[in-house]
């Protein structure tokens, strides 16, 4: 069957030129670690979303999700199923409401109402991208890559079909035209989106502009108001390095132990250094970086995050990803309970 006449059998749809992803509500909350205190893995969030398509122009902006699941009871949730080059997309007419949303999250293995901070490594624009666990006690360095119950994942689909002839139009920008983010605390700080379709985008929607963040340093992982310390073959004791670093040096003597960070000052990167202990030299140490992107070029829309192409149906593919960034100096103990909320716009320029 043609496109168009694929296209003409469609239920008509509401006129829609952008589509807002609104209302993902999160609760920081804490849970108690194995060694009885707070650290920035032992966070959850409770997570709660749905799509809204909004009538404006001449044409409709639909939004569709990719399952490699199977999504037997969509019809349950207001979905229209479609197949195209032996991959399942499920259309949303309008409103996709939180119960659907986390139906293709947990069919596909992903978080539905918790997030756990875990982190991108060091990256920059046109890396390879992956998540990370969170590093354990007395762990230099850990590269297990993130559960998928831990972040939020979205294979996304979209055209824009010309309200007259009822076709997919080709070459059509979609963009990312508003991400916001409202917390009462500095949480919101934390969340990134990576975006990835011809492009990647990791951005920091709570920033205007690009910047970077350490994804290496000394820790407070044990939460005993220390950095945390090993004994080496030797028998001197070092901070544990956790993370990546392009350079690393130690102090040439040991700490003496002096208590500069008052308690409730101390947070899982901001403690004291123990007595006996050789510090990391901060000032010749040198971390890596995780680099992101401000959202200001988004809501501009100077800035595409997918593109209809006639290769694929005149459809336009991308991934979404949500997640908490645990080396963000916001993941601290004092966000217990802080709640925020994001809201995504999804939008064309015709």
């Amino acid at each position: 069957m043609s496109l168009t006449k694929r296209m003409r059998q469609l239920p008509k749809l509401k006129k829609s030129s952008f589509i807002i992803l609104s209302s993902i509500i999160l609760s920081m909350s804490l849970t108690a670690s194995t060694c009885g205190t707070f650290a920035w893995f032992t966070y959850a969030t409770r997570a709660y979303a749905y799509y809204h398509g909004v009538s404006i122009g001449s044409g409709t902006l639909q939004l569709g999700f990719l399952s490699e699941a199977s999504l037997d009871d969509y019809l349950d949730y207001g979905l229209e199923k479609e197949t195209v080059d032996n991959k399942d997309i499920y259309w949303v007419d309008g409103d996709a409401d939180a119960a659907t949303i986390n139906y293709v999250l947990a069919k596909n293995g992903y978080a539905t109402n918790s997030l756990v901070p875990v982190t991108s490594g060091s990256y920059a624009s046109g890396d390879e991208f992956s998540l990370y666990q969170a590093p354990k006690h007395n762990q230099k360095q850990d590269e297990n890559k993130a559960l998928k119950n831990t972040y939020l994942s979205l294979s996304l689909v979209f055209r824009y079909i010309d309200d007259i002839d009822l076709v997919a139009i080709p070459d059509i920008d979609i963009y990312l035209s508003r991400a916001d983010l409202r917390s009462e605390t500095n949480i919101d700080k934390a969340v990134r989106i990576y975006t990835t379709s011809d492009e990647d985008h990791l951005i920091c929607p709570a920033v205007e502009n690009d910047g970077e963040i350490n994804v290496g340093g000394n820790l407070d992982l044990d939460g005993d108001g220390y950095y945390d310390h090993y004994t080496d073959e030797t028998g001197k004791q070092y901070e544990v390095a956790y993370g990546e670093f392009e350079h690393l040096q130690y102090e040439d003597s040991p700490s003496g132990g002096s208590e500069n960070v008052n308690e409730n000052e101390r947070t899982t990167f901001l403690a004291n250094h123990a007595l006996g202990v050789y510090p990391l030299d901060e000032s010749n140490s040198l971390s890596k970086v995780a680099q992101f992107e401000g959202i200001t070029k988004f809501k501009r829309r100077s800035q595409a995050i997918t593109k209809t192409n006639s290769l694929t149906q005149n459809y336009a593919y991308v991934d979404i990803t949500i997640f908490v960034e645990g080396w963000d100096l916001s993941v601290i103990d004092e966000e217990k309970g802080s709640m925020f909320a994001l809201d995504l716009e999804f939008g064309v320029n015709v």
